[in-house]
């Protein structure tokens, strides 16, 4: 929510970034509030972030929400930083897992699909090629993490009652 003396707009997360530190707040407004829903349960998270040191700009993170119900995954969020000049989700991704059992094999069908997701460019740390690498390395971790909160067992599938 931005706000000005003329008074307040909701900007969605998609369209509120616009490019390298570049936002769709204008001069003369401030952020007031950032609304995100309540997670449900069975909601898990993982993060991984991979950066030439730390406490520099990441040059491919992975944050992912996982809502999993009986076994199954019933919602998926995959989301991407470094490797574009805004946030973005990795949508073939989160097609592969929504309705899915997560297993081994599929946590790393969606790693390889969600750096197909993107089309980084290099620069001079590192090749478009290595970026789509990390992509697919950070979002794996970052599922695995997920998986293990919502109670993976060692082969890889979600436990459940």
């Amino acid at each position: 929510v931005l706000a000005a003396t003329a008074g307040r707009r909701e900007v969605a997360a998609t369209e509120f970034f616009v490019g390298p530190f570049t936002t769709a707040r204008a001069p003369h407004e401030l952020l007031v509030e950032i609304r995100v829903p309540a997670p449900v349960p069975g909601t898990v998270t993982g993060f991984a972030e991979f950066a030439r040191k730390s406490g520099d700009f990441a040059l491919a993170l992975a944050a992912v929400t996982l809502t999993v119900q009986d076994g199954r995954c019933t919602r998926a969020r995959v989301a991407l930083g470094g490797v574009d000049s805004v946030p973005v989700r990795a949508a073939g991704a989160e097609r592969l897992l929504e309705g899915a059992t997560l297993e081994s094999a599929l946590i790393e069908e969606a790693a390889r699909a969600a750096a197909g997701d993107v089309d980084p460019t290099g620069d001079s740390h590192g090749s478009a090629a290595y970026r789509k690498r990390l992509v697919a390395v950070q979002v794996r971790r970052a599922l695995e993490a997920a998986a293990a909160r919502a109670g993976a067992t060692d082969n890889g599938k979600v436990a459940h009652d």
